[in-house]
């Protein structure tokens, strides 16, 4: 092997190098990003005040092992695919009912000390809610109840649209 040969070997090794070096940063990034399993989110319009503000910038946890009552979750709507910000207050094999300004899980009313304001009755009218929850699907509600879009609007949220929870 005469010099220009090494050296051209010497060129094709530290190039590949590169390559691979470039791969792996990229692999990894890519990776990181995934396997943190975080979504920034920011809030917009009212439908949560008190609790959260427009404007407010939220990070999500997209790694979800288990919901509970009482948790702010993200996902996408089934209409039309925006992305919401609500409340969990039906867990599945549940039942649901709301009635005079109150919600009743299982025939116990929920308390809801995240609540600025009551529903306002006139809305019991025009939705009524009394219902089992079925399996794998949510009841959500907005903490500003009296101007929000919810399940008692766009009815239960499956969990295959739920993206992550807000982390606290």
């Amino acid at each position: 092997m005469n010099i220009s040969e090494r050296v051209k070997e010497k060129i094709k090794l530290v190039i590949s190098s590169i390559v691979v070096l470039l791969l792996v940063v990229a692999v990894s990034s890519v990776l990181s990003r995934n396997v943190s399993g975080k979504v920034n989110v920011e809030v917009v319009g009212d439908s949560m005040q008190p609790t959260l503000y427009s404007g407010e910038k939220l990070t999500a946890d997209k790694n979800i092992t288990q919901i509970n009552r009482g948790d702010i979750i993200i996902f996408k709507s089934v209409d039309d695919n925006k992305v919401l910000i609500k409340r969990v207050v039906g867990l599945p094999g549940e039942k649901i009912r709301i009635q005079n300004e109150k919600i009743f899980i299982n025939n116990k009313e929920l308390a809801e000390p995240y609540l600025k304001e009551k529903m306002n009755s006139a809305m019991d009218k025009y939705l009524p809610v009394d219902m089992l929850i079925p399996i794998e699907v949510y009841y959500v509600m907005g903490d500003n109840r009296n101007n929000s879009n919810d399940s008692r609007n766009f009815g239960v949220v499956p969990m295959k649209s739920i993206i992550g929870k807000i982390e606290k």
